[in-house]
């Protein structure tokens, strides 16, 4: 992880939305790990009770939207507003991110530098410093668990991910896409509790 920043002074940050990631690899295919990434990041700030966190529906919602973000900020009712975008070369991963009011001032932001696509790695830590950054309470179970980063393969990580980016397209054929994609993830880590989950909210959507 390189380049980390936070501006001086309080946050006074208590509800955010986590916008879509972009995806600036020039490739649409890789989309997936954007969108997943984004999903990741919401579910684990969405454990912290004392921080307002907009659904991934709203959020993307918002995707290519081209608005202006203090004026989402305004629609949304929110204080703060996440942002980042992915680049790829080969089995190297780049993911910068960054956090602001709901005026577009900064507050923190990191670029991370992956040797490999282990996303899960950077998941966690974009919520801990988040937590940080605006200077959330946390309990002792929550900060173990915005913390915690579940080791998983490269392999299932990427059948997760494209999974989570077809659950999005709530389209039957999509969605049985998405089916094969968390069983795969499920076969290559039988312990994936996240892709049971997924799994489960596909068949019920279908």
């Amino acid at each position: 992880a390189i380049r980390s920043m936070f501006s001086p002074g309080p946050a006074s940050i208590r509800s955010v939305a986590v916008m879509p990631f972009t995806n600036h690899t020039g490739n649409s295919e890789q989309e997936y790990l954007a969108d997943g990434l984004t999903q990741l990041v919401i579910g684990n700030l969405a454990q912290l009770k004392s921080l307002r966190v907009i659904s991934s529906t709203s959020s993307m919602a918002y995707k290519q939207a081209g608005k202006p973000l203090s004026t989402i900020a305004g629609e949304l009712k929110i204080d703060g507003i996440i942002e980042g975008a992915i680049n790829r070369s080969g089995d190297q991963i780049q993911v910068s991110v960054r956090l602001v009011r709901a005026n577009e001032e900064h507050v923190w932001g990191h670029t991370y530098e992956l040797p490999g696509v282990d996303l899960f790695k950077v998941h966690s830590d974009i919520s801990e410093m988040v937590a940080t950054a605006i200077r959330l309470p946390l309990t002792d179970a929550e900060r173990r668990d915005v913390t915690r980063s579940q080791g998983v393969n490269v392999q299932a990580q990427e059948a997760f991910l494209r999974g989570l980016h077809r659950l999005n397209d709530v389209r039957a054929e999509s969605l049985k896409r998405a089916l094969n994609d968390f069983n795969e993830a499920i076969q290559l880590n039988p312990q994936f509790a996240r892709a049971y989950a997924a799994l489960c909210r596909c068949y019920l959507l279908l």
